[in-house]
């Protein structure tokens, strides 16, 4: 036998049943639908920066990369000047002629560690040194590259004769042709050792021997 549960008339109206205990449902009221505004967020955090990489090096009479005779010799100047790359400075001070001096030097570096270029300031201008003898200029010329092929890929390029006096590391006079391209604001010389030449006097020397004559010293100087 089952047990009926009495429940009061307000009760089952409230509830949604007639007199009789059938349900009667109710349509529910459907209300406008209301615009839900999104909680503002706050900023997506910023990506990191991917590394630029690192350009190679070409030399030009005017520079190299973002050098040129207007760039400050200071890290950040130098940093944007040579992205991708490393800059690193060593300051060293000395005395010379009763004068003491201090002379800083910065060396770009690839990403492996290994010294591109030193570069330092000397009175008004930018000197720079190539400690990676496989860079070259934009003809293909550097270390090693001969006379003829810097007269063929240069034929503006100067020459001049010039002696070397000895030096406190004990080496020996000597002749050197030196030769450059570019003008007031800034030169890429090549410096040839012609001291093995039979040659008397400042008139540039010709022939086949002096055209076989590679480059042993590559050299960028750059006027402010």
């Amino acid at each position: 036998m089952r047990t009926l549960w009495r429940i009061g008339a307000a009760t089952a109206l409230s509830l949604g049943l007639g007199c009789d205990g059938a349900s009667e449902r109710k349509t529910p009221e459907t209300k406008p639908a209301t615009e839900t505004k999104a909680a503002p967020t706050s900023a997506e955090p910023l990506k990191p920066e991917t590394p630029r990489e690192a350009a190679p090096l070409v030399l030009a009479p005017t520079g190299v990369a973002g050098l040129n005779a207007q760039t400050e010799l200071e890290l950040k100047a130098l940093e944007a000047a040579f992205p991708g790359y490393t800059i690193t400075q060593e300051t060293e001070t000395g005395a010379a002629e009763g004068d003491t001096h201090t002379t800083t030097e910065f060396f770009v570096q690839d990403a492996a560690g290994a010294s591109q270029l030193a570069l330092w300031e000397d009175d008004a201008t930018i000197r720079v040194r190539l400690e990676n003898k496989a860079l070259k200029d934009a003809e293909g010329l550097g270390f090693g590259s001969t006379f003829k092929q810097l007269t063929d890929a240069r034929p503006e390029r100067k020459c001049k004769i010039i002696e070397l006096t000895e030096r406190a590391d004990g080496v020996e006079p000597f002749k050197q042709l030196y030769c450059w391209v570019g003008g007031e604001k800034g030169t890429l010389s090549f410096e040839f050792d012609i001291a093995a030449l039979t040659h008397e006097g400042d008139d540039l020397p010709s022939g086949p021997e002096v055209d076989a004559l590679k480059a042993d010293n590559v050299g960028l100087l750059l006027v402010k």
